[in-house]
């Protein structure tokens, strides 16, 4: 095992997340912005260099050298061959998205604060979660896993904790 903290090049010593791209260079998403690790040194990314916020949640790669960055902010950002700038949706809304999940239907999903999205023509849709009684469900996500038809979230907020919600995407209701 091999440590790495400031002193080493590393932004920021509170890793939330690790992540490794097709071309084998580790992205550390931390509570101070983002370091690119490409086995010799690091590139690091905050708010100076056009982060929303410092606090990245999620990077998904998109094409070569291409990523789409979840800040904890509504706005989301881009890395392109090394630049970040901010990514525009057709309707300019984005949530607070904690998590990327690409389905096996090919759609992109974001498992955010609001709820559950899925990325359509260039643009966040906000699918409904609602218990039996009809009462909004879907706030707070946080993981966000597949299996067969349905995805399974999992919420951040300390009162959900002890929850998942099953999402049947076929249907576009919760099943349990």
């Amino acid at each position: 095992f091999v440590y790495y903290t400031p002193k080493d090049g590393l932004i920021n010593s509170r890793v939330r997340s690790i992540w490794q791209d097709t071309k084998g260079r580790m992205y550390f998403l931390t509570h101070g912005g983002l370091s690119v690790y490409d086995g010799k040194r690091f590139t690091n990314y905050h708010t100076q260099d056009g982060l929303a916020n410092e606090l990245v949640n999620d990077i998904i790669e998109v094409g070569p050298d291409s990523f789409l960055l979840a800040t904890n902010v509504s706005t989301l950002n881009t890395l392109v061959r090394g630049r970040v700038d901010t990514f525009k949706t057709a309707d300019n809304f984005c949530p607070v998205i904690n998590r990327f999940f690409k389905s096996s239907d090919g759609y992109w999903y974001a498992a955010a604060d609001e709820g559950l999205y899925r990325l359509e023509k260039n643009r966040f849709v906000k699918l409904m979660m609602k218990d039996d009684n009809g009462k909004e469900i879907g706030c707070c996500l946080d993981r966000i896993f597949e299996w067969k038809n349905f995805l399974v979230l999992v919420p951040w907020n300390d009162e959900l904790k002890e929850r998942m919600i099953v999402y049947d995407r076929i249907t576009g209701k919760v099943t349990d």
